[in-house]
């Protein structure tokens, strides 16, 4: 049976606002800005006991949400960026320095250009 979430939470990421909310399966996280997105790569992610017993790393977040049944929609205000875990199921990428990336879908052809440069 999948985890089914609840989130309405107001967020300060390196002083800039972001807001998670969501119900079921998907959660979403609105950001003030795409460059936002960059400060959260940095940061170490809790420990959560049902991901297992360490701290996940933010390159292995998609990978984990899929496995409980769950999609994070990461948006700002010109519009949708990202689609991470179960709604990005079947989507593999390799990236210099990073290796390979699963479960991470952009959300449509601009946005790449606005994690890139924060435009």
């Amino acid at each position: 049976m999948a985890l089914l979430v609840h989130a309405d939470l107001d967020l300060v990421i390196d002083g800039l606002p972001a807001k998670l909310t969501g119900s079921g399966r998907v959660l979403r996280l609105e950001l003030s800005e795409a460059r936002i997105l960059r400060s959260l790569l940095r940061v170490s992610l809790p420990r959560f006991p049902i991901f297992g017993s360490r701290a996940p790393t933010p390159a292995q977040l998609p990978g984990l949400l899929a496995a409980q049944g769950l999609t994070l929609e990461i948006t700002d205000p010109s519009g949708p960026l990202l689609v991470l875990g179960e709604g990005a199921k079947d989507k593999i990428y390799r990236l210099p320095g990073v290796g390979r990336l699963e479960y991470v879908a952009l959300a449509r052809p601009g946005a790449a250009l606005r994690l890139l440069f924060g435009a």
